[in-house]
């Protein structure tokens, strides 16, 4: 039996569910994030006030909550404060959650609850009962999200006030935290599409892509998204402005997410969805430097190789040519990289002192 689990957040390790991507039936697959989460975000976690009610332990080794001398509820087992926004606990060994305002806004009728990791504003459950999956986001003030009050799904479970669906599969994941605007937002997925929901459960990006790939999670920045329809792809942002109108065999990647503007690698693919040349553009759109093959990133060094004229250079991690294009053949191993110039094989070092970058 699966059990319920907390981890107070340190490095983000539960941004992106895998199980929302692909499909697969694991309820919280995650990919690790490199980076830490700006400290404006444990900053207002921490600047919450203490959840309202107290636990206090009954004769019989179980606890029961208390509020300015109103007992909410009995019998609890195991409880544990998550984030002071909601307690989790059992229940005659079942599971069930209360909210701050001392609501049951889950029954204690699951046989397992599991949260997402180190997100704490925001977040997902996963429930489990009858060999059946339940899946739901709950805000910061300890309601939830999404499924809405207004949802009838076919296949739910109504509990008071609120509607979880039931689904063998991932459907909804915590995707970002935008510091900017204090806000957290949600994959979901919906009968094969996906969208993206902030944490006042709005559609912010509609449920129409047969792919929705966040491209700069973990710098507490605005969002954006690679978005594929159609078997086009676009880059839209996390309110659906689109930034790079959508077309077929295009694809993105982040090249520096911690300057700004942040900088991309908008690529042509081939067939196989392999990159036949790029564009280095700013995060607006803007295009900042054409290759006509692949912009590459050396093996040990913050320098990107670019083509132009049938000629190589070499850019840095912030976009600016350090090399103009002049070489006609690279070589990075380790042993050194090495260039090819009027017919002469010379080190890359003869050009630039590598160790600055």
């Amino acid at each position: 039996m699966m059990t319920y689990f907390y981890h107070k957040p340190l490095i983000i390790m539960a941004l992106i569910s895998t199980a929302l991507a692909v499909g697969a039936p694991q309820a919280l697959a995650t990919i690790s994030c490199a980076g830490y989460l700006p400290s404006s975000y444990f900053a207002k976690v921490e600047a919450q006030p203490p959840f309202p009610a107290k636990l206090v332990l009954q004769p019989n080794g179980n606890h029961k909550l208390v509020q300015q001398n109103k007992v909410l509820a009995i019998d609890l087992e195991n409880p544990e404060i998550f984030a002071k926004r909601v307690i989790i606990a059992q229940k005659s060994g079942k599971f069930g959650v209360i909210n701050r305002a001392g609501k049951v806004i889950v029954p204690f009728a699951f046989d397992s609850l599991t949260t997402d990791l180190d997100i704490a504003t925001s977040f997902v459950v996963s429930l489990q009962k009858n060999g059946q999956t339940y899946f739901g986001a709950i805000d910061r003030n300890g309601n939830w999200i999404y499924p809405s009050s207004q949802s009838t799904p076919k296949s739910a479970v109504k509990f008071p006030n609120h509607v979880i669906q039931k689904s063998t599969q991932a459907l909804i994941t915590h995707a970002h935290y935008d510091s900017r605007a204090d806000r957290d937002y949600f994959l979901v997925k919906k009968r094969s599409k996906l969208g993206l929901i902030d944490d006042k459960g709005r559609a912010v990006v509609p449920l129409k892509y047969d792919s929705l790939q966040p491209l700069n999670i973990c710098m507490g920045k605005p969002l954006l998204l690679t978005a594929t329809a159609a078997q086009k792809t676009a880059l839209i942002s996390q309110n659906h402005k689109t930034i790079v109108p959508a077309a077929k065999h295009q694809g993105f990647e982040m090249l520096n997410q911690d300057i700004s503007p942040m900088l991309l690698l908008k690529n042509r693919l081939d067939s196989k969805g392999r990159p036949i040349s790029s564009q280095l553009i700013e995060e607006s759109g803007k295009i900042r430097l054409t290759s006509t093959a692949p912009i590459t990133k050396l093996l040990y060094h913050q320098l990107y190789q670019f083509t132009q004229n049938k000629k190589i250079g070499f850019i840095n991690s912030r976009g600016n040519i350090v090399l103009k294009p002049q070489f006609d053949k690279i070589e990075d191993n380790g042993d050194g990289v090495w260039v090819l110039k009027n017919g002469k094989k010379m080190p890359l070092s003869d050009f630039i002192d590598l160790d600055r970058y």
